[in-house]
């Protein structure tokens, strides 16, 4: 038995490879683990990859939402400050396009704007618009003379910028000069010598594509009044030196007095040429105050002062309208060649009239129709409203003078003469006219309370893919101050 080692349990397959099936098991189970383990690391890496491009996806969605949320803050502003065309005409067919940075946030970028409650007629937000018509380059539309600086607080609209003879400085005040182009792909800013824009920024100029009378259509005409040529009166109690005219159609030039007040309502003047105001005092309506935005008297009739107390106007005024926002104020509709002069010691205070969304006090009749017959008068002939040089006359027109065929034209308005238009102005030539000392030439809007309500959409489109929209609803109260009722990503 000497000189054999004998191989217990213990020590068996220790430095001994053992049985071969053994072996062979592992190696088996190592390739399962191999291919089991290389379906996992695929599976991940499938997993990575989608993720990674599920994080570029949702990182392009949120780089595209904070674009036309940017976009959006951008058109609040530009509300708010006026500058757009939010309540025009061209926002009733979906939405009126509002003018925004090529870029924003790296991506194309596009805003629309639609007024939805308590608005009225965009044209009542300018203090004025030349549309030129009938005027050529020997025939400038926008004319400034004399030796003192206009000035024009509120938006102003050129339809033809190219066709204005400023020999008078004038400074448009919290406003800016609006002038259209086909596209606004590519916009010149037009040179108007003599116009300055304050304060610049934000204010300056605006390029866009709608025409003037997208942007100020023509306000509906009341229905032609059924009285004809109703007498002036002067048997009324208490206002014996004080005659008073009621609303009618008027085939002559009122017969006037000293002092005259014109009951509030529509007057139509219908083709009897020039209504002159000389040596009176003429007041037009009773004031609609604070709810039509309007300003205190600025004339003085004394003999006057009981009419608006008087029964008889009281009762006339309540049956010219079904609202107390319509039975104050009064419209005058110009046709045919009717035209108005106020000439030596004439004073004129006409205050505005609500027609439909309108507030007007002076207007040309633009068509034939329901009674009614177009104005005649052009840019180049006798103007629809002109005013006596001199300091002897006085002209305050609260609401809006609509005449985009023909012109308005102040004579040299000196000293405290007072020339003013607070409801703007569509006209196709406007001349101004003043000398050194003259303080009262005022042309502006006094805006309509209200407290409108505006939907603004923007849309951030991406290289490829679905757009973002973001949608803000905006209400904006009489002071331009704008409150944010709403804020979702569609």
């Amino acid at each position: 038995m000497t000189g054999r080692t004998m191989t217990t349990p213990e020590t068996a397959g220790v430095g001994d490879p053992g049985p071969r099936h053994d072996r062979g098991s592992t190696m088996l189970i190592a390739l399962v683990l191999v291919v089991v383990l290389g379906s996992v690391a695929a599976a991940l890496a499938t997993y990575a990859s989608v993720g990674l491009r599920e994080a570029v996806v949702m990182r392009d969605r949120a780089d595209l939402r904070a674009s036309a949320e940017g976009g959006l803050r951008f058109g609040i502003e530009r509300l708010r400050l006026g500058q757009t065309l939010c309540d025009s005409a061209v926002a009733g067919g979906g939405g009126a396009p509002v003018p925004v940075p090529a870029m924003l946030n790296g991506r194309s970028v596009s805003l629309t704007c639609t007024a939805t409650a308590n608005t009225t007629a965009n044209a009542n937000a300018w203090a004025a618009i030349v549309t030129g018509i009938g005027t050529s380059a020997g025939t400038p539309a926008f004319v400034s003379l004399g030796a003192s600086t206009k000035k024009i607080t509120g938006p102003l609209y050129l339809a033809q910028p190219a066709r204005t003879d400023l020999k008078a400085p004038i400074s448009l005040i919290d406003g800016d000069l609006w002038y259209p182009d086909a596209t606004c792909a590519a916009p010149t800013p037009p040179a108007v010598p003599n116009l300055t824009i304050t304060p610049s920024p934000p204010r300056g100029t605006i390029c866009t594509t709608s025409t003037w009378d997208q942007i100020a259509p023509a306000p509906t005409l009341p229905p032609l009044p059924t009285v004809v040529d109703p007498p002036g009166r002067n048997d009324l109690d208490g206002l014996a030196n004080c005659r008073v005219f009621f609303p009618g159609v008027y085939t002559s030039p009122p017969a006037l007095d000293h002092e005259n007040y014109f009951v509030s309502g529509n007057y139509y003047f219908s083709n009897f040429g020039q209504f002159d105001i000389g040596h009176a005092v003429v007041l037009g309506g009773r004031p609609g105050g604070a709810a039509l935005g309007e300003t205190p008297s600025v004339m003085s009739a004394p003999n006057c002062t009981t009419a608006l107390s008087n029964p008889v106007v009281i009762a006339a005024e309540a049956a010219s309208g079904t609202t107390d926002k319509e039975r104050t104020g009064v419209t005058w509709i110009l046709g045919g060649n009717s035209s108005i002069n106020v000439g030596v010691q004439g004073e004129l205070e006409l205050f505005r009239r609500l027609q439909g969304q309108h507030v007007v006090s002076l207007v040309a009749v633009g068509t034939s129709g329901s009674g009614y017959t177009a104005s005649t008068l052009t840019a180049t002939g006798t103007p629809l409203l002109s005013t006596k040089a001199g300091n002897s006359n006085d002209v305050v027109i609260h609401g809006m003078v609509y005449a985009p065929t023909a012109a308005i034209e102040f004579g040299n308005v000196s000293n405290s003469a007072n020339g003013q238009m607070q409801g703007g102005l569509v006209v196709a030539r406007l001349e101004l006219q003043s000398s050194a000392s003259a303080s009262g030439l005022v042309v502006g809007v006094n805006a309509v309370p209200r407290n409108p309500t505006f939907v603004l959409t923007a849309t951030a489109v991406p290289a490829s893919g679905g757009n973002v929209q973001v949608r803000a609803v905006v209400q904006m109260s009489a002071t331009r101050q704008v409150a944010v009722n709403s804020w979702r990503v569609l």
